[in-house]
């Protein structure tokens, strides 16, 4: 139940576990404009760990939005690869060449 995984994992957890999905679901469908969202995936889920490692040490960090933060510090990227793929495609070959 619902009841039981909160006192199981805790609120935040699946607060962090929601988002999570909700970020997968508005991935855009295919490889639109050259976006590749196995890759965005494992990006945001590795800096959303490093930010609530890096806010466990901190005495004035709050974790979890450490953990939100990183886990969407990149969502602009899915929102323009979804909506102005030319110009996302554009982006992306400059930064290639431009570094």
């Amino acid at each position: 139940s619902i009841d039981h995984a909160v006192v199981f994992l805790g609120f935040n957890t699946l607060k962090n576990l929601a988002l999570s999905i909700a970020a997968v679901g508005m991935l855009p469908s295919g490889h639109t404009a050259s976006f590749d969202g196995s890759r965005y995936l494992l990006h945001s889920h590795t800096t959303a760990s490093v930010a609530r490692q890096l806010a466990q040490r901190l005495p004035l960090a709050d974790v979890h939005d450490c953990f939100i933060a990183g886990l969407l510090h990149d969502f602009g990227k899915v929102v323009v690869a979804q909506f102005m793929p030319q110009e996302f495609r554009k982006a992306l070959e400059m930064s290639l060449w431009q570094g």
